[in-house]
């Protein structure tokens, strides 16, 4: 089951009809009801611009994946993405992957940053993000 927004987003020149599935739809409404951002990212938005059914729905969100782990504790969870602050969570038979927010600053080894305190810079606001936002509201 999907819900479609009709939004008159403009896009290169192209007006987008967004349809979310259910199941992410509810993961975005959940973590923003504990009062936290998430937004769809990655390939997904990517298909949604091209007009293509995504394969699988990637969220960013602000939440730490311990909180991540605690607002989804009713669901099948998988933490061997943890370390890279990534929890996939099952629902209806399929894996959803919620990442929490990159952090600008110094990295340690190119991948690992050296301080936890999440930000985001004016570089953070891609497509993606801005597309995922209006798609979501």
């Amino acid at each position: 089951m999907c819900y479609t927004f009709n939004i008159n987003l403009f896009f290169g020149g192209i007006f987008l009809k967004i349809s979310l599935p259910s199941d992410v739809n509810f993961i975005i409404n959940k973590l923003e009801s504990a009062g936290y951002e998430a937004y769809i990212v990655g390939g997904c938005v990517r298909d949604l611009i091209l007009n293509l059914t995504p394969n699988d729905w990637d969220i960013t969100t602000s939440a730490k994946p311990d909180t991540i782990k605690e607002l989804f504790c009713d669901y099948r969870l998988m933490d061997s993405g943890e370390k890279h602050g990534t929890i996939g969570v099952i629902i209806n038979h399929s894996i959803y992957e919620i990442t929490t927010f990159r952090i600008e600053g110094e990295y340690e080894d190119f991948r690992h940053p050296d301080s936890d305190k999440p930000q985001r810079s004016a570089g953070a606001y891609t497509v993606s993000v801005f597309l995922s936002r209006y798609a979501t509201r």
